[in-house]
């Protein structure tokens, strides 16, 4: 079906079933609006005087509004979960660089042990010489 629609005197469409939801939706199609599609015949009527169209688009705005609060749920738990994941990520990585950090600071120190000299020892022997 296509819809015409009433907006204030103006008179707006066609608009196919899924777009005549969506301006329910946003209020610009009201049960105040007058409204015609080829099945009424020839004459306009409020949207509040033809009840099984009136019922048809609450309803499918409220499946719409509850599909759409139930895709923002499941974006809002992906996204918590996501988060999660990447600071568990993180905390994990850090702890490697800080284990892999001593690690290297230690097998440097093995290697070359007589490379090192403690500051007071060094200026010491700079004297003595």
């Amino acid at each position: 079906k296509k819809f015409f629609y009433s907006v204030g005197k103006e008179r707006r469409g066609p608009a196919e079933w899924k777009e005549f939801v969506s301006l329910f939706a946003s209020a610009t199609v009201t049960k105040d609006s007058y409204v015609w599609y080829k099945a009424m015949g020839k004459e306009w009527k409020r949207m509040s005087d033809q009840p099984e169209l009136l019922a048809a688009v609450r309803a499918k705005t409220e499946e719409d509004l509850n599909s759409l609060e139930t895709e923002n749920a499941l974006r809002e738990v992906s996204a918590i979960r996501m988060q999660r994941f990447i600071r568990k990520w993180l905390a994990q990585k850090r702890d490697a660089e800080a284990l892999y950090d001593e690690q290297e600071d230690i097998e440097a120190f093995e290697r070359a042990p007589t490379l090192f000299i403690p500051p007071e020892e060094e200026e010491e022997g700079s004297r003595a010489e």
